[in-house]
């Protein structure tokens, strides 16, 4: 372990642990993608991780951006990304952005 780590892990607030909406959303996802994946398999699919990156990627993005009014610096913070990329993931993903001028 590198004294920076050190530092940084004693300074660290501890890990909390997994609330329930965590586990929920886990639990659903997990059931959801277990149905996914034995489609994809018997199908003889393949690419099944950029195939369900892309269909999780363009409504959680769509869903933010809607929640933070179309604010893409708002959206990017909230997701963990810089705004140019968001930015760039909004156009690849052909996402109308809309900004709602009463809330």
């Amino acid at each position: 372990m590198s004294v920076s780590s050190v530092v940084a892990s004693s300074h660290a607030k501890p890990a909390p642990q997994k609330r329930t909406m965590d586990l929920a959303l886990e639990e659903f996802m997990e059931h959801r993608l277990k149905d996914f994946v034995k489609q994809m398999k018997i199908s003889g699919g393949r690419n099944l991780y950029s195939i369900l990156l892309r269909e999780i990627e363009r409504p959680l993005i769509t869903i933010t951006l809607k929640e933070t009014n179309g604010n893409q610096i708002q959206a990017a913070h909230l997701l963990g990304m810089n705004r140019n990329t968001l930015r760039k993931k909004i156009k690849a993903l052909k996402i109308r952005v809309h900004k709602n001028s009463a809330e």
